[in-house]
């Protein structure tokens, strides 16, 4: 059985259960089928650009502290 991927939307809480019921059978060593899913789940964040534009935005603090090191 292929491995299953979130749905448009589908939140983690709702698609690991999702995922791991029907693969659960294939990948019996304990904690594989989630290990799989949890992977499933990060690839298609990855692949979100709404998600990645949240990894790249600029980050506050950062440019707080570049603005006092550049005061001294």
């Amino acid at each position: 059985m292929p491995i299953p991927k979130p749905r448009t939307g589908e939140k983690e809480s709702e698609f690991l259960p999702r995922c791991i019921s029907q693969i659960i059978e294939e990948y019996d060593k304990e904690g594989q089928a989630a290990a799989i899913c949890y992977q499933q789940m990060s690839i298609s964040l990855i692949g979100d650009k709404e998600y990645r534009k949240g990894l790249t935005k600029p980050n506050i603090l950062v440019d707080a502290l570049k603005k006092e090191i550049k005061k001294k």
